[in-house]
């Protein structure tokens, strides 16, 4: 309760210095700049607070379902054919199927052997290592032999241009699904859960999105604190101008945002099987 208190009282007064910043830019008189500062962090904290309440539940099921996401590509990277065996299982709960080393064959109709009929194979391929579009390609060339409708690749982390290139399959379509979209689009959607799933971590990897979340992580909303803090302290001994209230409202921004904004991904909303 303490630290929620702190927390609300912290985010306050970044946005109250935040107003300020701008308000004392445009009005010299230092009463009316602190009433009118008052009043729109007032506006602004009431907005907020709207925000965060209605979205409170849905984060912390999201958080909690990331995790959990994580841990199950973690577990089928350590073991492979615990993921062939758990989609098997899986599309078995509303399908026909057909397990083989590499991928697993759906279809709805009765006879698996009717190669007139429609058919999905589903491809889980889990590594730590960024699934390329070389990679994909070379699965899509190992399965069109197969002549299926769909091919859904299951991984870890697909590199941006892999969303281009499925794109271009003409003879069928291709989906892949990264280690959230696996756990929304078939995994929850399906309420079908892996079971014994074991306690592994790892080392992420350095890249953008780590940088980005290592930024706005709630440890740094002080660090951008002091740093506004300065900026606007000298500001008062150099007469305020657009220079310190563009970078102080940038830092105060980045703080506020350490305290209230997750980090978001993308998902979509297509049937997958």
């Amino acid at each position: 309760m303490i630290l929620k208190m702190f927390n609300l009282l912290f985010r306050i007064f970044l946005i109250f210095l935040i107003c300020f910043v701008w308000v004392r830019y445009f009005v010299n008189n230092l009463s009316i700049a602190l009433l009118y500062t008052s009043l729109l962090t007032l506006c602004i904290e009431l907005i907020i607070h709207f925000i965060l309440e209605k979205k409170l539940e849905k984060n912390k099921l999201k958080q909690a379902e990331e995790k959990l996401a994580e841990k199950i590509s973690i577990n089928f990277i350590h073991d492979p054919n615990k993921a062939i065996d758990y989609y098997y299982k899986l599309c078995s709960t509303r399908y026909l199927c057909k397990k083989t080393k590499y991928y697993i064959e759906i279809k709805n109709e009765l006879n698996l052997e009717n190669a007139s009929s429609k058919k999905i194979i589903l491809f889980p391929i889990y590594s730590f290592d960024e699934i390329s579009k070389q990679k994909i390609l070379e699965i899509v060339r190992k399965i069109e032999k197969l002549h299926p409708s769909k091919l859904v690749i299951c991984g870890y982390e697909f590199s941006k241009n892999s969303y281009e290139l499925i794109k271009n399959f003409k003879d069928f379509k291709v989906i892949i699904l990264d280690s959230k979209n696996c756990f929304l689009k078939l995994i929850k959607f399906y309420n079908y859960y892996p079971e014994n799933l074991k306690e592994i971590s790892f080392q992420n990897k350095t890249n953008f999105k780590n940088i980005l979340k290592e930024a706005v992580t709630k440890k740094r909303a002080k660090g951008y604190l002091f740093s506004a803090l300065i900026l606007l302290f000298s500001s008062f001994i150099v007469r305020l101008n657009i220079y310190y209230v563009i970078i102080s409202t940038i830092l105060l921004t980045l703080s506020l945002i350490c305290l209230i904004f997750p980090i978001n991904t993308k998902t979509f909303n297509e049937e997958i099987l």
